[in-house]
């Protein structure tokens, strides 16, 4: 949804996640179940107490993110906040619509300040890999385009020094958000794989090692 670089990448994630084709009433059904038995990405708290403000206004918004596919919430974990309808005025990168921040020790976020009520449903609130200025995630679905809920997915981020990540898409199919330092890093959606060898070989293949520096040739002296 955010930023090209990962919409490559979104053209191989349903065959990458083993989405295999099935009548069509059978694989919409069957996404509808999925997502019905997957935990929200976050939910909304009451629990203002000792809280952070950001921003202005008169209605706040706290959130609980959540582990991805649990109810366990994240602590102490870096995320991306946006809103599909609002522009938020608090946003630290104005281009994209975001908000960058860590949660708490209890998994919760500040909480956010607006000018009267928003649209609960329109809120984003994601995981984020990485770092850097640059980043994005995938909204996985399938052919009849209903959410790819719960389903483990690995990403390959070729920074300087690259890494292969592993995770399960939310309740409404989305990734994490992967940060990166800048819009040339190659990210990749891959099929995801407990072999250790497997992923070593993903790794390598997305982000092949750069290759050694001829050795100097010495001065050929002239008589």
């Amino acid at each position: 949804m955010k930023k090209s670089f990962l919409a490559v990448a979104a053209v191989l994630a349903l065959t990458a996640c083993g989405t295999a084709k099935k009548p069509e009433q059978q694989q919409a059904a069957g996404a509808q179940q999925q997502q019905q038995q997957v935990p929200p990405q976050f939910v909304f708290t009451k629990d203002v107490q000792g809280a952070q403000q950001v921003g202005t206004g008169t209605t706040g918004y706290r959130f609980v993110l959540l582990v991805p596919g649990t109810t366990q919430p994240a602590a102490k974990q870096p995320f991306v906040l946006s809103h599909s309808s609002v522009k938020l005025p608090f946003a630290t990168d104005k281009t994209e619509n975001l908000y960058h921040g860590v949660t708490d020790e209890r998994g919760m976020t500040p909480v956010f300040v607006f000018n009267g009520e928003v649209a609960q449903e329109g809120f984003v609130l994601l995981p984020q890999v990485g770092k850097g200025k640059v980043g994005g995630w995938l909204n996985l679905s399938n052919d009849q385009r209903q959410p790819l809920a719960g389903v483990p997915y690995s990403m390959a981020v070729c920074e300087k020094s690259p890494y292969l990540f592993s995770a399960l898409t939310n309740n409404i199919g989305q990734t994490a958000y992967v940060a990166v330092s800048n819009k040339n890093v190659k990210v990749e959606l891959l099929p995801f794989s407990n072999d250790e060898a497997v992923r070593n070989k993903q790794l390598t293949d997305v982000c092949p090692p750069a290759a050694k520096a001829a050795p100097a040739k010495k001065a050929v002296k002239k008589r």
